[in-house]
């Protein structure tokens, strides 16, 4: 299918003041929509064009590569005052009582969304990431859950089963 827009905007490739996206089944046929063949010039300068990641494909990509292997490598602590470094916790609360439960969460959607591997390995502890995975689950970016709940089936378990 072929789908063309007017003016710009949209997330197509630019074609004078049109906008043209193709999918990959016409990509491959050299056939349109329409069933109209398209000339072998055509298809093959649309292969060679290089498509960019969305920015969500991007997002998800960066937070991926932070996860740890494995829930039971997040040994952070369970109790106490916590002082996250400023390349997590930039702006605003940078000490945290986890022993309060408010906080403890706010310190787990600042760590989840900022931190790097070694933030979430230091800072997240498995059993607290557990139990409050279902409500923490709505505070953080889709992006961030879905990373999460894929690579862990067992967050999105605890999260259906507290629903």
């Amino acid at each position: 299918m072929t789908v063309v827009r007017e003016g710009s905007g949209f997330a197509g490739r630019r074609l004078g003041h049109l906008e043209l996206t193709h999918t990959s089944t016409e990509l491959r046929s050299g056939f349109d929509a329409c069933g109209e063949r398209r000339d072998n010039a055509d298809v093959d300068r649309l292969h060679s064009r290089s498509f960019e990641p969305s920015a969500a494909d991007v997002l998800r990509a960066r937070y991926a590569g932070r996860l740890p292997d494995r829930l039971d490598e997040l040994t952070g602590p369970l109790h106490g005052q916590v002082e996250l470094p400023l390349h997590i916790a930039w702006s605003g609360l940078r000490v945290y009582d986890l022993d309060r439960p408010r906080q403890r969460m706010s310190l787990y959607r600042t760590v989840l969304a900022e931190g790097q591997r070694r933030d979430l390995l230091t800072y997240v502890n498995r059993h607290l990431l557990a139990s409050q995975w279902p409500a923490l689950r709505t505070l953080i970016s889709r992006h961030i859950r879905d990373v999460w709940e894929d690579a862990f089936p067992d967050l999105a378990r605890e999260a259906s089963a507290a629903a």
